[in-house]
C-alpha cells in the first residue's frame, strides 16, 4: 500500500517537476507514521462487555444466591478481549459448581436484573470439556462481533461447570416473544454448530419451579 502511494507521488510529479530525494523520504516517513499510528489504535466494539465469575462450590449454607458473584473485568476493544481470553481460565478448567459469564455492561447475570426479569435462556448441555470451551469461545466472538440480528435482545452467556454434565446458556430479554426467541435460538445453534435439540425456558418459570419445562425448542 505504501509503495503504491509513493509510486503515485513520483509518477504524478514527473509530469510537473521531479521532487527531491529529501521530499520523497519526508513523504514516506509521514505516511509510515500515519499507518503505524492507525495500527496502534484499538479496535472498538459496538458496546462494552463484562466478565463475571461465581464460585458456588464455596457457597456457605444459608447464604443467599448471588453473594459470591463477582465482576472480573469490563472491556470494549478487540485487543482487550483477546488478552483476557488468553489469560483467564477456560470454563473447562474451572471447579465444579462454578459459573462464568459474559454479559453486556450494565446488566448483572441475575434473574432480578431489570434487563433479565422478563427474559429467559436458551440452554445446551455439553458432555465434553473441550466442546464446552469451543462453544464458549464461538459464542463470545458472536456476541462481541454483533452476529445476532436481534442483538439488542441478547443479555449474555453463562457457562455452568458441573461434575457430570456442563451447560451453556444464552440469556435474552423478551421471553414471551416466541418469534424473536426462535430466531435467536436458530442463529446460536448455527454458531456453536450443534445438532442436538436446544430448549428455551422462562426465568419466571424457573423462579417458581427449577424443574419447570421448557417453552420453546430448536
Amino acid at each position: 500500500m505504501l509503495t503504491k502511494r509513493l509510486e503515485g507521488i513520483v509518477k504524478g510529479s514527473q509530469e510537473k517537476a521531479v521532487p527531491s530525494e529529501a521530499a520523497v523520504e519526508a513523504t514516506a516517513t509521514a505516511t509510515t507514521a500515519t499507518v503505524t499510528e492507525r495500527e496502534k489504535q484499538p479496535h472498538k466494539l459496538e458496546r462494552k462487555w463484562a466478565f463475571w465469575f461465581d464460585n458456588q462450590s464455596k457457597r456457605k449454607q444459608g447464604v443467599a444466591w448471588g453473594t459470591s458473584l463477582r465482576k472480573v473485568y469490563t472491556f470494549d476493544t478487540v485487543e482487550e478481549f483477546w488478552c483476557l481470553h488468553s489469560q483467564i481460565f477456560k470454563p473447562s478448567k474451572l471447579p465444579a459448581n462454578a459459573y462464568f459469564h459474559l454479559f453486556k455492561a450494565g446488566i448483572e447475570p441475575k434473574w432480578e436484573d431489570p434487563e433479565c426479569a422478563s427474559g429467559g435462556k436458551w440452554s445446551v448441555p455439553s458432555n465434553r470439556k473441550a466442546n464446552l470451551d469451543n462453544m464458549w469461545l464461538e459464542t463470545l466472538m458472536a456476541l462481541i462481533g454483533e452476529q445476532f440480528e436481534e442483538a439488542d435482545d441478547v443479555c449474555g452467556v453463562v457457562a455452568s461447570v458441573r461434575q457430570r454434565q456442563d451447560k451453556l446458556a444464552l440469556w435474552t430479554k423478551t421471553a414471551t416473544n416466541e418469534a424473536l426467541q426462535m430466531s435467536i435460538g436458530r442463529k446460536w445453534k448455527e454458531i456453536i454448530d450443534v445438532t442436538d435439540k436446544m430448549t428455551y425456558s422462562f426465568h419466571d418459570d424457573s423462579r417458581r419451579d427449577r424443574s419447570a419445562k421448557s417453552r420453546y425448542s430448536v
